[in-house]
């Protein structure tokens, strides 16, 4: 981790607004102090900032644009100093506009950029240097160094439809998209120097979902990516021409976008909880989504799901809240309801369930909200219920499980709120407690989030206090935190990918 001291050579500013790579070296855009390149093999930062007495220096401290064009020359737009080259030996060319002399829509003034304030840098295909600014839409001539500008006519539907310039990209054909401020996206055609407009159309589900964007890619099918602001991302087919988003006010889409648990099967579906849409099904084959709605309403699971498991037969369990689980035959769509019932004391301890797992002899369990774990016993529809009990210390910790994990071995781990993490061991009945000890090597924290095993058997665990990793041959823990690279203390997810990389979340980032 890099951030800024005053004591050392550091990175001058937090606010890191673009990143380039050059020659082994990174060039960072801040937003307040210039730019820092930072030499890799050194590990030191160089500044380069404005400097009012000298013109070769860069024309505003606050980047807002950053780029590496196929020369291998490094341009930076700024706020208010206008579009600035570095040079060989590290000083800068500025290229600035006349705010004297009134700008026409034909680009035919002197050659000056139409902006000091600059948005966007782009090089298209053709090695063409085009630059989004507040004030339209620029191209740079390298052999002249002098610009011809392209804005908006009220006199011409042709024109850009807007002279706020945020983002620039190139498709497949070699036309330029355009994203302007709060008028859409425009495409231009470079030869005929006419422009199409798209822009978000409230009754057309495949218009834009929004009129303001901030980033444009282009995929490897040609297919045109955007992004922005409350718009989410849009994609433009190159096959269809269409733009297809998902907005959970559209019929076929996600019914909320507050998203608690994912999970898929082996046909690419997605089953998706939700916190006030209840549970969702995403069709792989026909892209579309639908609220399940059970044959019976009296097995709806309800509007908020906190957990999802597919069990060996295929059947889906539903942990929600207030609501009990609801378990869903996939293949006969027939569900079934467990909730508590205070006249059975076999029943479910409580209607919000956090987590189910199935263990690897095939056993499901349930984590309830202060009212421990439950084993579903599937000959007779009852469950055992494993809680915390003052006198044992083989039970449970505490009753506030809220996560847990079937490892490779057929163990159980439990996460707790303040009782740290618990494990039955596969055959046992008992389980064994791992709980702060500040005098002796222990978990940091009794606050358990989540937990994952790795390729190694390794089991790891983020609390609010960072993330732990328990070897359980030998019992012993280590703890990470901010010093070690996370960005923050507060960690709370934590998984392996397919290369063996440990991921976690945190309130500050991945």
């Amino acid at each position: 981790r890099y951030t800024h001291n005053d004591k050392t050579n550091s990175i001058t500013s937090n606010y890191i607004n673009k990143i380039v790579e050059r020659n082994g070296e990174l060039w960072l855009a801040t937003r307040e102090d210039g730019l820092d390149r930072f030499n890799i093999r050194t590990q030191r930062f160089t500044n380069y900032s404005k400097n009012q007495q000298d013109l070769t220096t860069l024309g505003d401290n606050y980047v807002t644009a950053l780029y590496k064009d196929s020369q291998n020359t490094i341009w930076a737009g700024t706020y208010l100093g206008g579009l600035n080259r570095l040079n060989p030996d590290y000083t800068f060319k500025r290229f600035q506009a006349d705010y004297i002399t009134p700008l026409n829509t034909l680009g035919k003034k002197s050659g000056l950029i139409s902006s000091s304030t600059i948005n966007s840098i782009f090089e298209d295909s053709s090695h063409r240097l085009w630059i989004g600014t507040k004030n339209g839409l620029n191209l740079f001539n390298k052999k002249t160094e002098t610009f011809r500008y392209f804005m908006h006519n009220p006199a011409n539907s042709k024109s850009l439809p807007y002279n706020g310039v945020f983002a620039i990209g190139e498709d497949a054909d070699k036309k330029l998209w355009v994203a302007t401020e709060n008028h859409g996206i425009t495409v231009m055609n470079v030869e005929k120097e006419t422009f199409n407009n798209y822009q978000h159309d409230i009754i057309d589900n495949l218009s834009l979902s929004s009129n303001t964007f901030y980033t444009i890619i282009k995929d490897k099918m040609g297919n045109m990516w955007l992004g922005g602001y409350l718009s989410g991302i849009n994609l433009h087919r190159a096959i269809t021409q269409k733009f297809n988003h998902q907005r959970h006010t559209s019929a076929n889409s996600i019914s909320k976008n507050l998203v608690t648990a994912i999970l898929g099967n082996d046909k690419g579906d997605l089953w998706i909880g939700t916190d006030g849409g209840g549970l969702n099904f995403y069709n792989s084959r026909t892209r579309k989504f639908n609220v399940f709605k059970p044959k019976n309403p009296k097995h709806y699971p309800g509007n908020t799901i906190y957990s999802l498991l597919l069990d060996d037969k295929k059947n889906l369990w539903i942990g929600t809240y207030l609501n009990g689980v609801t378990v869903l035959n996939t293949q006969t769509n027939i569900t079934r309801t467990f909730k508590n019932d205070p006249k059975d004391r076999a029943s479910l301890s409580n209607n919000i369930n956090y987590a189910i797992v199935q263990t690897k002899d095939k056993k499901i369990w349930i984590s309830t909200f202060s009212e421990g774990i439950e084993l579903y016993d599937p000959a007779t529809g009852h469950f055992i219920h494993h809680k915390h009990d003052i006198a044992n210390v083989n039970s449970l910790s505490s009753n506030n499980v809220i996560c847990m994990l079937a490892d490779s071995k057929g163990n159980l781990w439990a996460g707790t709120t303040d009782g740290g993490i618990n494990v039955l061991k596969a055959g046992t009945n008992y389980f064994t407690r791992y709980l702060h000890n500040k005098s002796a090597n222990s978990i940091n924290d009794n606050e358990v989030a989540s937990i994952c095993e790795d390729h190694l058997g390794n089991i790891w665990m983020v609390t609010g206090l960072g993330l732990n990793r328990l070897d359980p041959k030998t019992g012993r823990f280590t703890a990470f935190g901010t010093k070690d690279g996370l960005p923050s203390s507060y960690t709370r997810g934590v998984i392996e990918d397919q290369k063996h990389q440990i991921w976690v979340s945190s309130d500050k980032g991945l």
